[in-house]
């Protein structure tokens, strides 16, 4: 099975459109700020996403309690890219799916959001 991106008019026509469609607002009990998807993949039984989160996040540190956090964290403290990476990605799912439905995009599992940037 090849793992080729599908390009057709349709797809241009999508990635075009997350340009000034792509900016989601959200906040919930982890996440506050806003996603911008900046990328938009189709392959033959799949779509992937790339986002970039813009806010903050409530997590834990250590032995100290939840407080809300930006991204100088990563340089300050010793964190698992991946696992943050992982939260974000699982907190998002929603807004981005939902997002994503209006040009006809199913985005069902939060591995479908592939590249997550936070600023």
């Amino acid at each position: 099975m090849a793992r080729y991106v599908i390009q057709s008019d349709v797809t241009k026509a999508i990635k075009k459109s997350l340009k000034k469609w792509g900016e989601v607002p959200i906040s919930n009990d982890y996440l506050e700020g806003k996603i911008k998807i900046t990328n938009y993949r189709n392959y033959t039984y799949y779509d992937e996403v790339d986002i970039v989160f813009e806010g903050k996040i409530n997590v834990r540190l250590y032995r100290e309690s939840r407080t809300w956090r930006d991204s100088s964290i990563m340089k300050t403290h010793r964190i698992s890219i991946v696992k943050l990476n992982r939260l974000i990605r699982k907190q998002v799912l929603f807004e981005v799916g939902t997002r994503m439905k209006y040009f006809g995009v199913n985005i069902k599992n939060y591995y479908n959001i592939k590249k997550v940037k936070w600023q």
